[in-house]
């Protein structure tokens, strides 16, 4: 069936044009050389009033000629349309605005504002399409220029104007061949399908707004209304005189003509009157940036003249006739008599803007006939563009490079295809067509599979790169663990990491999963989002990761427990080392060994223990730990142990020496008591050799105090003594000895005397 103008809930259109918000509805290309539609705009003309037709007052000139000041000064609104004390030009393209005001028609009165021509690095070529839409579409032309009106202005619009014209009679030829071909009698027949905004052979009103203008025309007149009246009528009858003047021939790329009748432009438009504005501002500030004035703070002759101007535009403007309103079946179906609505006139400026980019500018006219045969497929092919391009902005990776989810993939394929539809029906609607949704659906779900396809595979990427910065979160957690630590800790913050992280990429997982069948936007034969197949359980792969990256942090971690129990056993054992080197330089008893002993061990086992635990007193509860603690014990014992045998050695030798030197004393007293004493009493002998004896006893027992506790001392004493006592029985032997011969010697005396 013939598609109607409802959205896709068979809703009427909602009105969404805002009042006196200029949009721009055609922008320039890349290059400037062509005319792009903004596709947002256009959508927004067919939202505004669908039955009631709109009167369009196109404004053109150069470029800095005041024409987005003039429609605010129009308007009484000063910030209306951007203006500003720029030099390059404001305004690009060209920006329509709606307004509440009404022509005697009953039409709503819309402003076209336009890009100022000869600008900067703009051709010819570009201000004749921009002159051509507005006058193809104007309800009434409004050529704005500046000071004074001189033969070359008049030049320059009518090379405009004649450009224009020339793209619609180019048009005649085709539909004469096709009258001829086809036994129609007459041209009319023929191009009857041409709308009559492209068919008609002469423009709309056109008035000549002269800004800054400051000649008193007239001045013999008076002021007021009337003068302002009378000036106008002078300025144009002053255009006049340039229309009838010689004529000059103009040259361009395209075409060339000479025309000798200089009434061309009069007998174009159907009407031509100029309009002189004076000042706006008399300070060169204020002349500066005009957009900072208020209404009322412009001059008095400016307000004057505008409100005139106004007057004359706005009370004379009607609807323009798009298509003739007897015909039965027309490409643009205006609800009051074939006048223009704001649908149709976004309907119209779609089609002559892409018949300029399509190069077909000449042709124009002609084209209107086989477009509408065309149509259909265009617009199907626009709306599958659209829906590509509005599913491909849905489904694309996000800035941070994380893929839609499957229930936006699923929204924007929903979105995507409403919207296409939608755009379809308008576009087939505007010309009556029947629609073909059968063959864009079938189109739709046949791009649609291809970005499943391609969303799978960032889907896949995606959660692939998702693993890895959750196994780097978990690998930066164990960093943030000082090693060495209590292995049960890691273990629990491995284990903890991990049940974050896998909780984590199960909440995203679940992002990609299928809808249910109750939330599904679209039919079954559409594809819908869901986790792309993998190789393996990307939870499982995750764990495994993770248990591989715990695996290599406690090997770590044991490798530092080992270092840190090395060194704290190197330290002890050379401590251990560095006591015995000094007990093998003294000679002690007993007890003082024994402490010693015990005070090594003590210290050793003690400052390993400390060196282990200050920092972590959880290792000594480790296995390591207790082993190398049972190997230093073992190793200071077996350096104890041989360092008290050494030390018996040493002590032993140190006694026999005092033993050899304290006898070679003694042997000196006892040959000096032998030498003065015998023979002598044996209690007097007795008694200084036991003095005798007991002094060197006595240093003995002085210089050996510190190890009298040992074996070695008492055994070396006692024998010490035993060698005193054998030498004083050899004393006691040799005094009686003594005494023998010194009683043989005086009984021999004795008898002498006696026999004497």
């Amino acid at each position: 069936g013939v598609a109607e103008r409802q959205d896709t809930r068979g809703e009427p259109k909602s009105d969404k044009f805002p009042f006196f918000v200029p949009v721009q509805v055609v922008k320039p290309s890349k290059d400037h050389n062509n005319l792009q539609v903004v596709p947002e705009s256009i959508n927004l003309l067919r939202s505004a009033s669908q039955r009631r037709p709109i009167s369009v007052i196109s404004v053109v000139g150069p470029y800095h000629s005041g024409k987005s000041f003039l429609l605010n000064s129009l308007l009484q609104k000063p910030s209306t349309f951007s203006v500003g004390p720029k030099t390059s030009p404001q305004t690009l393209g060209i920006w329509m605005c709606r307004t509440d005001l009404s022509a005697p028609d009953g039409s709503e009165i819309w402003l076209m504002d336009s890009e100022g021509f000869f600008g900067p690095q703009v051709t010819e070529t570009y201000d004749a399409k921009i002159f051509t839409v507005a006058t193809l579409l104007g309800s009434h032309l409004v050529y704005n220029t500046v000071k004074v009106i001189d033969q070359q202005a008049v030049n320059l619009l009518e090379m405009l104007a004649r450009r224009a014209q020339l793209f619609r009679v180019r048009s005649l030829a085709p539909s004469v061949a096709a009258a001829e071909e086809e036994g129609v009698e007459s041209i009319a027949e023929a191009s009857g399908d041409i709308p009559v905004f492209l068919s008609a052979k002469s423009f709309p009103p056109l008035t000549w707004v002269v800004e800054d203008f400051v000649q008193d025309m007239a001045a013999s007149q008076g002021g007021g209304a009337s003068a302002v009246a009378n000036e106008s009528a002078i300025a144009t009858e002053w255009l006049k005189s340039y229309l009838t003047e010689d004529s000059k021939r103009f040259d361009d790329s395209d075409d060339s003509y000479e025309e000798s009748d200089r009434a061309y432009l009069a007998r174009l438009f159907p009407s031509l009157t100029v309009h002189t504005l004076f000042l706006p501002a008399t300070s060169k500030s204020q002349l500066k940036d005009l957009s900072q004035l208020s209404w009322l703070e412009l001059t008095d002759e400016f307000r004057n003249e505008v409100t005139a101007l106004r007057g004359e535009l706005f009370t004379t403007v009607r609807s323009k006739e798009l298509y003739d309103g007897s015909s039965e079946d027309d490409v643009l179906s205006s609800p009051e008599d074939g006048m223009m609505t704001a649908e149709g006139f976004a309907s119209a400026l779609n089609f002559i803007v892409k018949a300029l980019q399509k190069g077909f500018f000449p042709e124009l006219p002609s084209l209107w006939a086989s477009w509408r045969a065309q149509v259909g497929e265009v617009s199907l092919k626009d709306s599958y563009d659209l829906f590509e391009t509005t599913l491909s902005e849905g489904v694309s990776p996000r800035p941070t490079g994380e893929a839609v989810t499957a229930a936006d993939f699923d929204r924007a394929s929903r979105d995507a295809r409403d919207k296409a539809v939608e755009f379809y029906t308008n576009l087939v609607a505007d010309f009556g067509l029947p629609t073909r949704n059968g063959d864009l659906e079938t189109k739709m779900r046949t791009s649609q599979r291809k970005a499943h396809a391609l969303w799978l595979e960032q889907v896949q990427n995606y959660v692939t790169r998702i693993r890895s910065d959750l196994i780097s979160d978990i690998e930066q957690k164990l960093f943030n663990v000082s090693l060495p630590c209590e292995p049960d800790s890691l273990e629990q913050t491995g284990k903890e990491a991990t049940s974050v992280e896998v909780a984590k990429y199960k909440e995203i997982l679940k992002e990609y999963e299928q809808q249910p069948p109750q939330k599904r936007l679209l039919s079954s034969d559409w594809m819908v989002g869901q986790l792309p197949k993998f190789e393996e359980d990307p939870i499982q792969e995750l764990m495994k990761s993770a248990d591989a990256l715990l695996v290599r942090f406690k090997y770590e971690n044991d490798r530092a427990i080992s270092n840190l129990i090395r060194v704290a056993l190197e330290s002890s054992i050379n401590a251990c080392d560095a006591a015995v080197d000094e007990a093998n330089t003294k000679l002690v008893g007993d007890a003082v060994l024994q402490d010693w002993a015990k005070g090594v061990m003590a210290e050793t086992t003690d400052s390993f223990t400390k060196k282990c635990t200050r920092e972590y007193p959880w290792i000594a509860s480790q296995p390591e730990f207790r082993s190398n603690k049972a190997l230093l014990i073992q190793e200071v014992k077996d350096r104890i142990d041989t360092c008290t045998s050494r030390h018996a050695v040493r002590l032993a030798e140190h006694l026999r020496q005092e033993v050899e030197i304290l006898m070679g004393e003694y042997r000196a007293e006892k040959r000096k008591l032998e030498m003065t004493a015998l023979p002598a009493d044996e209690a007097v002998l007795r008694r200084e050799h036991t003095a005798i004896t007991q002094d060197v006893l006595d240093r003995f027992d002085s210089d050996e105090e510190t190890v009298a506790d040992s074996a070695a001392y008492k055994d070396f004493r006692s024998q010490l003594d035993r060698n005193m006592g054998a030498e004083w029985d050899r004393l006691r032997k040799k005094n009686i000895e003594l005494w023998k011969v010194h009683s043989d010697d005086a009984t021999a005396c004795a008898l002498e005397m006696n026999q004497k």
